[in-house]
């Protein structure tokens, strides 16, 4: 059996290349934007709390954004 090599116009190429960035582009943003809303959802349950409450975790109500974020800050 003898396989055949199908030559493709460099446009071809470039074509897919443009959808495959294009598409892994898109993933990329979806997966950011989860990221941003589980931030944004973890940082209203904080400020949902009392400040006794925050106290016990040893938090300040000025320090909830530092300690949602704290893992890109501090990497």
């Amino acid at each position: 059996m003898a396989f055949q090599h199908i030559h493709r116009p460099p446009f071809i190429t470039a074509i897919g290349s443009f959808f495959s960035s294009l598409f892994n582009a898109m993933i990329d943003a979806r997966a950011m934007r989860a990221a941003a809303e589980a931030r944004a959802v973890k940082i209203q349950m904080l400020n949902a709390k009392t400040d006794a409450e925050l106290a016990r975790m040893n938090l300040r109500r000025s320090e909830i954004p530092a300690f949602v974020f704290r893992d890109l800050m501090y990497s």
